[in-house]
């Protein structure tokens, strides 16, 4: 199958949430039958722990791990961003996943190798550029729009905000400055900020 890279002109174009949970789940088969099983697994992670791509990359197996190989209640990790340290849980079914992935990859363990390793040298996690490309092959096989590295944690954050419906709550997720930058962030728009109001029937 060929791929190519979309010209979109000079406008640089914003990073989208995939706001499906059927579109989410069509990434996972078609990452799963197309590209590695380290590309999947990051997909997963990515819209399930929230953090920048830059932040995921440099991801050892101690971070995850503790030395008798059981998860670490929670994964710390430093944004390169903020300097802020964000901590997260991860879901049982991340785990399971993550587990998978490990237990065919003893030397992660054995070497404290990184969870998203590069396949030439895998003493080095994977390049950021490499990510990209891999997304935009993914963009254009199943015809999204603004779909790159950066939407998993924009999908991260427009999931959470459903399950909440508290955008302070994912402001904090996010290490936001306010709920309007994360409102935004998210792509909660106007035309979705209506269709809530009008379904608020109080008093």
């Amino acid at each position: 199958m060929l791929f190519y890279h979309r010209k979109e002109g000079k406008r640089k174009m914003k990073s989208q949430p995939v706001k499906s949970k059927a579109k989410i789940n069509e990434i996972i088969e078609w990452m799963t039958e197309h590209r590695t099983q380290r590309d999947t697994l990051l997909f997963r992670f990515g819209i399930n722990v929230g953090l920048r791509v830059s932040d995921i990359l440099p991801i050892r197996y101690n971070d995850i791990y503790n030395g008798d190989g059981e998860f670490k209640e929670y994964l710390v990790v430093q944004e390169k961003k903020t300097k802020k340290e964000v901590r997260r849980i991860l879901h049982n079914k991340l785990r399971i996943h993550l587990d998978h992935y490990t237990i065919d990859r003893p030397a992660l363990k054995d070497e404290n190798g990184y969870i998203f390793y590069s396949q030439p040298h895998p003493d080095k996690p994977v390049h950021k550029s490499r990510i990209w490309k891999v997304f935009k092959m993914v963009e254009y096989a199943m015809a999204l729009e603004h779909f790159s590295p950066h939407s998993m944690r924009k999908t991260f954050g427009w999931h959470l905000f459903k399950v909440t419906n508290d955008i302070r709550v994912v402001q904090k997720a996010l290490n936001h400055y306010s709920p309007a930058t994360t409102m935004l962030y998210i792509g909660i728009d106007q035309m979705e900020l209506d269709r809530a109001l009008k379904l608020l029937s109080l008093g």
